[in-house]
Order: structure tokens, then C-alpha cells, then sequence
């Protein structure tokens, strides 16, 4: 199961749930969502998955504790992109969904965020044995073959 969790904050925004209201606040800002309310957009489809890709989680130090705490990360995928790409395709995604929260303003304030908060958890989980990095930058379908290589690895009986 593919969990990607801006999805689901999107889901809850646009649902406008009491929780998607919380959410909107941070996301049209660009600032990461506070971790009380990742956890509890997370949880009951962490509890309902057998087996699963995170996509966007963790994102800081604090929820790294959180996922050590609740599940056991198999693999962490780090994918690698130069700055000014990510602006492209963040600025491309813009023009063609029509997402507010990609402007120019937001993108370099989450860019800042991610430099911050998450960049971090880079070498924490290198130091644990648990990073795989993949370049970002070649085709979606490359990077989805590796990124689920990964995942049938670590379901497998010898995974460990």
C-alpha cells in the first residue's frame, strides 16, 4: 500500500474536516504540518496496512521518534534532486493542477523548511544502515521500479 501523506492532508483540506482546517493553515504557507497532526491523519491507515510505502513521512527528527516508536522503516529512500529542479517541476505542477500551495514564495519557504527539518534525518538513517538514495531526476518509471525493488526486498522471508 502506497500511504503518501500529503495526499492525505489534501484529502482532509479539501474534505474540510475538522482536522483538514488545522491542516490548511500550515500547507498554505508552506510550513510542515505540526507532527500531532501527521500522526493523526497516519494512524488509521498505518493500522489497516499489512505492508506499505510511506511517502513523505518521516519528515523531522521528532516524527523519526514517533515511526521508531509506533513501526519498524524497513528502508528509507532518499530521492535525490538538485534545488532548481525541484523548482521546475514544483512550479510545472502548479501550472497544470492548479495547486495553490506551489508558488514561488511557498516552494523557497519549504525548501528552507526541508533544509531545516528534514534534511537531517538524511545522515540519521545513513548512520543506521537504513538509507537508499535514488536519483531523483531520472524517469518516473525508473524510480518506481527501484523504489518497489526496495519494498519486494524488504518483504521478502530473507529480508531479516
Amino acid at each position: 500500500m502506497h500511504i503518501a501523506v500529503g495526499d492525505l492532508l489534501r484529502q482532509e483540506v479539501s474534505a474540510e474536516t475538522p482536522l483538514g482546517v488545522r491542516v490548511a493553515e500550515y500547507m498554505t504557507r508552506g510550513e510542515l504540518v505540526p507532527d500531532g497532526l501527521i500522526i493523526d491523519a497516519l494512524t488509521p491507515r498505518l493500522v489497516a496496512a499489512e505492508g506499505f510505502i510511506l511517502d513523505g513521512f518521516p519528515r523531522t527528527l521528532a516524527q523519526a521518534q514517533t515511526a521508531d516508536e509506533a513501526i519498524a522503516l524497513d528502508v528509507v529512500v532518499h530521492l535525490d534532486v538538485r534545488e532548481q529542479e525541484l523548482r521546475r517541476r514544483l512550479l510545472a505542477r502548479a501550472a497544470l493542477e492548479g495547486r495553490a500551495d506551489d508558488t514561488p514564495d511557498v516552494i523557497a519557504r519549504r525548501l528552507r523548511v526541508y533544509a531545516d527539518a528534514t534534511a537531517p534525518l538524511i545522515e540519521l538513517y545513513r548512520e543506521r544502515g537504513q538509507l537508499v538514495e535514488i536519483d531523483g531526476e531520472q524517469a518516473v518509471e525508473a524510480i518506481t521500479d527501484q523504489v518497489l525493488a526496495l519494498a519486494q526486498q524488504a518483504l521478502s522471508p530473507s529480508a531479516g
